[in-house]
């Protein structure tokens, strides 16, 4: 079974910033003619953040963006 056939749609976060891990992830997918299947989610940049506890507060705000839009947009069977 293809992940295709069995997920709806996949999602992956990726800072703004790093534009070398977004081409690395979208490169590999690629190879498995995936690269349409993925859509990518702006992450929180906590990196000007000084207090480690509220760098909490960025990665949650990041997978609500995400677990929000998985909601509204009524997708099932996400990866």
């Amino acid at each position: 079974m293809k992940i295709n056939e069995f997920f709806s749609k996949g999602y992956y976060i990726n800072l703004d910033r790093r534009t070398d891990r977004k081409q690395e992830f979208e490169d590999e997918m690629s190879k498995y003619e995936l690269k349409d299947f993925f859509e990518r989610v702006s992450a929180e940049d906590s990196i000007v953040e000084t207090d480690p506890i509220k760098k909490h507060y960025y990665c949650a705000s990041t997978y609500y963006k995400l677990f929000e839009r998985i909601y509204n947009e009524g997708t099932e069977n996400v990866i």
